[in-house]
């Protein structure tokens, strides 16, 4: 006979965990779906060089490198300029092709994550770029340079300072961000010392308010070349997030961009998107770039990469 205190335990029913849509055939699969999102993960275990495009400019002494750091749990990439000033290295996701191939489009009704963890040699003695761009073998710099979602520095505009732009923009206006030293939040920047950052895209569902560490940045000074930020804020995609070790734990990551309360609303009040702001419509891959400016050689260390896109 069975125990009736037991015929009224329903238990747990394992076939309802997952995150497949509801009323599609997968719905009780009891597993994740691996096609809700489009992932670009590299943890740069290893490098192969027919996956990525390099563009390489050399005035130097010739010795510029691009490989894996020996001896480094997780993996890291270390790219590596020519000793002279203006000299740089630009790698772009292939994937095995002849040239680069832009996977991913940003849409301003889908979700979009990016996050990275990198170092620089000299950030302010270097322009770096970690994140997606279109296929551009000519990139060096932040100024005048069209389609860019992520990470970056610019000697211009840090004057000596170790300043993180991060940004999202179409055409020559780039709508930016910053923070680092000088800045309304100015966590600690060390040369060649990681820092571990993020972009976090959710339309419509105000991500940007969640944590109420959140703390504003200031851009460059006004009138500085390139800083467009109080006229396109309206069109950043953003919140940026930055893991500061110095906090508790459980309390790192920072919300560190001032324009978070506009993050989820590339339209602005007009209802429809500002195309010279955001890059609609544009195929863009993983890029890294690093461009010395100063006549000694600059290395870029990325831990990882990773882009999610949903489909």
């Amino acid at each position: 006979m069975a125990n009736s205190s037991t015929k009224s335990n329903t238990g747990t029913t394992f076939d309802k965990i997952g995150n497949f849509k509801k009323n599609s055939v997968f719905e009780r699969l009891g597993a994740i779906d691996p096609c809700r999102f489009n992932v670009w993960h590299n943890d740069f275990d290893n490098y192969v060089a027919g996956q990525w495009e390099k563009t390489v400019v050399e005035a130097g002494s010739g010795s510029h490198s691009v490989g894996v750091v020996d001896g480094v749990a997780g993996g890291c990439l270390a790219v590596v300029t020519d000793n002279a000033d203006g000299d740089r290295v630009n790698l772009q996701w292939s994937g095995g092709e002849t040239q680069a191939k832009g996977t991913y489009v940003l849409d301003p009704n889908k979700k979009t994550y990016f996050f990275a963890r990198f170092k620089c040699s000299d950030w302010s003695a270097s322009n770096i770029f970690v994140g997606l761009h279109v296929r551009d073998t000519g990139l060096n710099d932040l100024l005048g340079t069209d389609y860019l979602h992520g990470f970056a520095t610019e000697s211009l505009l840090a004057s000596g300072n170790n300043i993180i732009f991060s940004l999202n923009s179409q055409g020559t206006s780039i709508a930016i961000d910053a923070f680092g030293t000088g800045q309304g939040y100015a966590p600690t920047i060390t040369d060649d010392e990681f820092i571990e950052v993020g972009l976090v895209y959710r339309p419509n569902r105000n991500v940007g308010n969640r944590l109420s560490s959140s703390r504003g940045s200031n851009v460059p000074p006004s009138g500085t070349a390139g800083n467009t930020a109080g006229t396109n804020s309206a069109y950043q995609m953003r919140s940026t997030y930055f893991r500061d070790p110095s906090r508790p734990v459980g309390e790192q990551w920072v919300s560190c961009s001032d324009l978070r309360q506009k993050q989820d609303d590339p339209a602005g009040a007009t209802g429809a998107v500002n195309t010279n702001d955001w890059p609609l419509g544009q195929n863009m891959m993983p890029t890294i770039m690093v461009t010395t400016k100063e006549a000694a050689a600059n290395t870029l260390t990325v831990d990882y990469m990773t882009m999610m896109q949903e489909r």
